[in-house]
């Protein structure tokens, strides 16, 4: 099991150039050579090569609307690996700084019901070289997918939806994002909000606080949600937990509470300790406070 880059062509003589991450722990194992030709398999590839994987498995490109490349991937080696062979594929036509084109970004998301998503466009010519986007669009949505604000902010549905959202700048020009919206995420992780750690049993003095961040899963992958689509509950007389997930332990010496952070029927649990400083003694030299 390891990252992997892959060539595969297709009965129609396109091409696809497939990367899968690994070596990274909470973002990707890899695969192995048999998942990897499955996966080519599944993308309809007839014919298809393994290339050089492991620490040389990088894909770089430019998204349409920009004007220099970005990594796609994620190198397991947390930078790119020196190598000696390229596969590189170039824009030759010429630039003619006419808009043509509209690239809705993300260009694709997975959203827990009513949560919300802003949406933004950039703009290319026909041969696909980045050019001023225009300031204003019109949005819509596939049936049942959601609604847009006035001011452009999408809110996702109540039900499984996989849809659409478009911006639109006049009826020739307009671009779209793929839309999935899940009511049920599969489960509820929750991490530390500030170094997005995974908290698994955290322990606190008191009057301390823990600042929790919740996301909801579906199929492993994230879901796009806020604050306020997550209901917090704290058991145990621990201590008081606010809307934003911000746990404030009491003013005890010891005990051991769970919080609970629910949303569209799912729950994910954390149990937190209360854990006494002791009593600080200012001085060894009188006896005062020691014990004997």
């Amino acid at each position: 099991i390891h990252p992997r880059t892959a060539l595969g062509i297709r009965s129609d003589g396109s091409q696809i150039l497939y990367t899968v991450d690994g070596r990274i722990p909470d973002h990707s194992k890899g695969a192995t050579l048999d998942q990897l030709a499955d996966r080519l398999l599944e993308l309809g590839c007839v014919e298809a090569v393994n290339l050089d994987g492991g620490g040389s498995t990088a894909l770089h490109a430019v998204y349409p609307g920009d004007a220099s490349t970005a990594n796609v991937n994620r190198p397991a080696q947390a930078a790119l690996r020196n190598c000696a062979n390229y596969i590189l594929l170039t824009n030759s036509a010429p630039a003619d700084g006419v808009l043509a084109n509209l690239h809705v970004y993300p260009f694709q998301v997975r959203m827990l019901a009513g949560a919300t998503q802003a949406f933004t466009a950039k703009a290319t010519d026909r041969n696909y070289y980045a050019v001023t986007a225009p300031g204003s669009y019109t949005y819509s949505a596939s049936s049942g997918l959601g609604t847009f604000s006035g001011d452009g902010i999408f809110t996702a549905g109540t039900a499984d939806r996989t849809g659409q959202v478009t911006l639109r700048y006049n009826s020739r020009i307009a671009g779209t994002a793929a839309v999935t919206i899940v009511s049920r995420p599969d489960s509820i992780a929750l991490a530390n909000q500030a170094d997005g750690k995974a908290v698994t049993s955290p322990s606190a003095t008191a009057g301390a606080t823990i600042d929790l961040a919740a996301t909801a899963l579906w199929k492993r992958l994230p879901l796009v949600a806020q604050d306020s689509n997550f209901t917090w509950t704290v058991d145990g007389n621990i201590g008081t937990v606010d809307a934003n997930g911000v746990l404030t332990v009491a003013k005890i010496t010891s005990c051991t509470g769970i919080v609970t952070v629910a949303s569209c029927g799912t729950k994910g649990t954390v149990a937190v300790s209360v854990v006494s400083e002791g009593e600080r003694l200012e001085t060894f030299e009188s006896g005062a406070g020691l014990l004997v």
